[in-house]
């Protein structure tokens, strides 16, 4: 080909806007098993001129200590498609980070990004247990039983109808603030199966939605449901704050007073609620909830045996160590309270932290356990829910990974499998 034809290309492409070109990865189930492995890139040039690309791009484990580059020539005729296979070799079980760029000029024209896992159910993060872990949990049980939950109920006849009472529920936690949630019976007689929902970070119940109402987060009407509202959340009591990120990081440095002590604490007094209603089948009570409320609904799962069943979505609270590494907002959370305390250090908000990372209460669950992830997922990385997940002590559980879920994981899709599998369990 002439020198004289390449540069002409390169002019016929400057006339062409950039969206005329389009670029797709297709990493197919996302969770490759063996190394080398492909990934396919799909390039289409829309315009009527040929165009010369430099095809760049990179491979990166989330901490960015593991990388492979790409650099080759691509070259496209007018309205031409192109599979271009792009080989990879890792060596180490995670999730990792793919960016594409086509370039012109040292330009980048167009870019496509995606995480992909390899291996992700070999991934090992070994627990850091606290010798008095237990004893720890066993005074917040103490401290529970203690305080009078004084549970009080209102009908609200507004939310009710002929299948179910709607009620707005008030309860105490242990350190004495007032927690306010909603409560759902069915109206058919008999002992009822039961779940407690609980809200992910920032979100707030304003009442319990049928699957009908709320595809994503609605429960089948034949369920007694009770959807608490944790401190800090919805109409509950709890701490003055700016943003509700901040919370992953209040009083970290005292594990006694630390925001997810006190979270913990109030999903366990949720499950007290549920389990001395005398119209709960109390064999058949479940945990559910998507990130912060998945924690929550694993860590009662770990609790307590008054747990039958619990189903965490996109967990949080799985494995801080990479969750501090990885994640920019757990990050920049944590660096900002340690800047506004001179005296605290990472190690001694990291040695605290282990009293409630779900990796190191994981192998107290004994009970069947559906775990969900988005292998988009930055905020809680597919790599840290897996790190629990391998620590779950029982036969019956389950990890269903969305290769083009993000923070919403299978969303409604998922949702409906949910009640599948609660339905073959408790049957």
């Amino acid at each position: 080909m002439s020198l004289l034809f390449i540069h002409l290309l390169y002019f016929f492409y400057l006339i062409s806007p950039p969206k005329d070109v389009l670029i797709k990865l297709n990493i197919e189930e996302g969770n490759f098993q063996k190394s080398p492995f492909v990934v396919k890139l799909y390039i289409e040039n829309k315009t009527e001129n040929a165009v010369f690309y430099d095809l760049k791009g990179n491979i990166a484990s989330l901490d960015r200590k593991q990388a492979r580059y790409i650099a080759q020539k691509i070259y496209l005729k007018s309205k031409e498609k192109k599979e271009i296979p792009l080989q990879f070799s890792l060596n180490y079980p995670q999730t990792y980070f793919l960016q594409v760029y086509l370039q012109q000029n040292n330009k980048t024209i167009q870019k496509t990004e995606t995480l992909l896992a390899y291996q992700l159910e070999k991934i090992v993060s070994n627990a850091n247990i606290p010798t008095d872990f237990d004893d720890f949990w066993a005074d917040i049980r103490k401290q529970l039983d203690n305080k009078n939950p004084e549970f009080s109920l209102k009908t609200f006849p507004k939310f009710s109808n002929h299948l179910y009472t709607m009620y707005e529920v008030e309860m105490i936690s242990f350190d004495g603030l007032v927690l306010v949630g909603w409560y759902r019976v069915p109206k058919k007689a008999g002992k009822h199966k039961a779940i407690l929902q609980l809200p992910p970070l920032g979100g707030k119940f304003m009442r319990v939605y049928t699957l009908a109402e709320n595809e994503t987060y609605g429960i089948p009407p034949e369920y007694a449901v009770l959807s608490l509202n944790i401190r800090n959340h919805g109409k509950s009591e709890g701490h003055s704050f700016k943003n509700f990120t901040e919370l992953v990081a209040y009083q970290a440095i005292d594990k006694e007073k630390y925001f997810y002590c006190g979270a913990i604490a109030d999903a366990w007094r949720g499950l007290d609620f549920l389990a001395q209603r005398p119209e709960i089948d109390k064999d058949k009570i479940i945990t559910e909830g998507a990130s912060q409320g998945g924690g929550l609904a694993l860590w009662l799962a770990g609790l307590d045996k008054k747990v039958a069943l619990s189903c965490p979505d996109v967990m949080f609270l799985s494995d801080w160590e990479q969750l501090w590494n990885i994640t920019s907002w757990v990050k920049f959370e944590m660096n900002q309270y340690i800047k506004q305390n001179k005296n605290i250090t990472e190690w001694q908000i990291k040695q605290n932290l282990r009293y409630f990372d779900l990796k190191n209460i994981a192998n107290q669950v004994k009970i069947p356990v559906l775990v969900s992830a988005g292998l988009q997922d930055w905020t809680c990385p597919a790599q840290t829910i897996m790190a629990t997940y391998q620590k779950i002590n029982h036969h019956q559980k389950e990890f269903v990974l969305y290769p083009n879920g993000k923070h919403d994981g299978g969303n409604k899709i998922h949702r409906k499998y949910k009640f599948q599998w609660i339905e073959k369990q408790l049957n």
